[in-house]
């Protein structure tokens, strides 16, 4: 239920602060708005009089302080009612510009699971925004069409950029990769489906500065994957392929990413990791490595004993069906840097908790061996 919210003019004391009351509507500008939750819309002190019924709160005036100069109220009423139609609030706030202005405040201009649609995405990715560093868009259902108005943006500045759940599809990644952003560092591309097809594009983007690439949940196969390897990534830190369909390790072998340090492939459930020692050579400065519901196994365990990830700080193996033959693996690898091992849901029993305590990690400080059947004896 719509309810008006009316600003009337008038002054009241509050001390030690004065607060100006208004007298315009907010109506008269277009922002009729619904209020459920008042957390959302800043200091109780902004609308005293406020009352609620059955149907959540209803605010009847807004307060402002006097520092606020009437040239400045309507951005300044936008900034705390946290608009969710921000093609109204680009209205309201002169423009897409304004918006963003008033949004970021030193902070990353959210405007995730907003809906906006190819023709609000038009008008904003055509502003002006030569300060803009941070930009979230996930969930706005940008289709295709919302990533080739995307690529025509002029963000010289822009470092991260989120554009998880968009479905973007391949068609999208042929026009993301003709985006320019020299000082792009994080690219979130989760939830797109962009398939092999989309892989193969996306790798062709100049993007130089880029240190965390986030391909999750993209049905990438091991021809897409392969793709991602040869991209001309140099600074590349970060790779989440987390939630796809990799089957085999070795396309990752030729990597262009000799910097890598942290590399996620969590829930690759087809994943053959008999080779799986070949990471340690593609990615020499690899610490962080998650297998998390992957089913390495012991011949996966076996590989990982045999491999030389010797400046490796945190392995998660969680629920990668290694038993207490696997666990014996895992107690002979020379992980002599590891800090953190994630052991849980591993039908691990008491000689493979055994074996565990034999082994050489000499600055493990965080063993996680939760969901196991090791019974006291074994975790003494």
């Amino acid at each position: 239920m719509l309810k008006k919210i009316k600003l009337k003019k008038m002054f009241i004391e509050l001390s030690p602060l004065i607060i100006i009351l208004f007298a315009t509507s907010l109506s008269a500008w277009g922002m009729n708005q619904e209020f459920e939750d008042l957390s959302l819309y800043g200091p109780k002190k902004y609308y005293p009089n406020r009352e609620k019924n059955d149907e959540g709160w209803i605010i009847k005036e807004i307060f402002l302080p006097t520092s606020i100069g009437n040239t400045d109220i309507r951005g300044h009423v936008f900034s705390f009612l946290d608009l969710q139609d921000l093609i109204s609030a680009s209205r309201v706030s002169n423009g897409w510009e304004k918006v963003v202005k008033i949004e970021l405040k030193n902070k990353p201009l959210a405007l995730s699971s907003r809906k906006l649609g190819i023709t609000a995405t038009k008008k904003f990715f055509k502003a002006n925004f030569p300060t803009l560093t941070k930009l979230n868009l996930s969930g706005n259902s940008l289709g295709a069409g919302g990533a080739e108005n995307l690529s025509k943006a002029n963000f010289p500045m822009l470092i991260t950029l989120n554009l998880e759940g968009n479905n973007i599809g391949k068609v999208g990644m042929g026009s993301l990769s003709k985006a320019t952003f020299p000082r792009l560092t994080l690219l979130i591309l989760e939830g797109n489906n962009i398939g092999d097809t989309g892989a193969e594009r996306i790798s062709k983007a100049n993007f130089s500065a880029l240190t965390a690439l986030y391909l999750g949940n993209n049905a990438l196969g091991d021809a897409g994957v392969g793709c991602i390897s040869k991209a001309n990534f140099p600074a590349l830190l970060a790779l989440d392929l987390s939630y796809n369909r990799l089957t085999n390790p070795k396309s990752l072998f030729k990597a262009n990413f000799s910097k890598l340090m942290m590399l996620n492939l969590n829930s690759n459930y087809q994943l053959d990791f008999r080779g799986l020692g070949g990471l340690s050579r593609a990615f020499p400065q690899l610490n962080t490595l998650n297998l998390n519901d992957d089913k390495v196994g012991v011949v996966g365990a076996k590989s990982l004993s045999k491999a030389d990830f010797s400046v490796i700080t945190t392995l998660n193996l969680m629920q990668a069906d290694i038993g207490d033959a696997g666990a014996w693996c895992i107690s002979k690898c020379n992980f002599f840097m590891l800090t953190a091992l994630n052991l849980a849901n591993n039908r691990i029993e008491n000689k493979g908790a055994e074996y565990l305590s034999k082994a050489n990690f000499p600055l493990l400080t965080l063993l996680n061996l939760e969901n196991n059947s090791i019974e006291d004896a074994g975790a003494d």
